[in-house]
């Protein structure tokens, strides 16, 4: 599984600027919803229990965010990245 991209939100979009630059709460949400977006799409290629997968996160932004609020992803995700 390749994540080219964070799927961050368009900040081309009025309502998501001012929510990302109006408050903390709204720059949290911003963070938390790429950082959603990547676990859901890590998890797609795992079918059940028995299955594994490696997926290649290959945008340096994802690892900043990542960094930044480590209390959005579960522990059993973090545990399983490597850099």
């Amino acid at each position: 599984n390749i994540v080219a991209k964070a799927p961050f939100l368009n900040l081309a979009d009025r309502i998501v600027s001012a929510r990302v630059y109006s408050s903390r709460l709204g720059n949290d949400c911003y963070a938390a919803t790429m950082l959603l977006s990547v676990l859901q799409s890590t998890g797609r290629a795992m079918r059940s229990e028995d299955d594994s997968c490696i997926s290649w996160i290959l945008d340096a932004q994802f690892k900043r965010v990542f960094e930044k609020k480590p209390l959005f992803l579960p522990e059993w995700w973090k545990d399983a990245v490597s850099w």
